[in-house]
């Protein structure tokens, strides 16, 4: 009986100073999977911090790596808000959006694998969802692999 005790108070313990936590299985294509075996990246998506409403979102590669992190309006699916840093698989930056009413607005930097900077394109801030599904946006810079401009101040 002692033990039985002792169990559910270590269990109410745990439970009770853990953070909630959603985490969901995803394939590459974004559809969800049931087990981590058949998954490409493994999503966690956190309680808000103190004094926030936005859910920290975390998108992991299977082996740790960081693939993904934000802040969201929603569980699932994200609404996003706010900046987004996505991570390529050998853990340099892939890109930096920011996000206003889960849509694209402001800059948005793109990277080559390599971690050189390859576009930066500027999303108007409005509440057009035709601007971000048609990818309406302005570039405002663009570089080759090696670092030379094609594209400075928009031209």
């Amino acid at each position: 009986m002692k033990l039985f005790f002792t169990i559910s108070t270590l269990f109410i313990a745990t439970v009770s100073f853990a953070q909630r936590q959603n985490v969901y299985f995803l394939k590459n294509n974004g559809k969800f999977v049931t087990s981590r075996d058949s998954a490409d990246y493994v999503r966690v998506v956190r309680e808000p911090d103190s004094a926030s409403v936005l859910y920290n979102v975390f998108e992991f590669y299977l082996d740790g790596k960081k693939k993904l992190i934000g802040k969201s309006s929603a569980i699932e699916p994200p609404r996003f808000e706010g900046p987004c840093l996505q991570f390529y698989k050998n853990g340099n930056k892939e890109s930096l959006t920011n996000y206003k009413d889960g849509l694209l607005t402001g800059p948005e930097y793109d990277f080559y694998p390599n971690g050189k900077l390859y576009v930066v394109k500027e999303f108007p801030d409005n509440k057009d969802i035709y601007n971000n599904l048609a990818n309406h946006y302005s570039i405002i810079e663009n570089y080759d692999s090696l670092g030379t401009a094609s594209v400075k101040d928009g031209n």
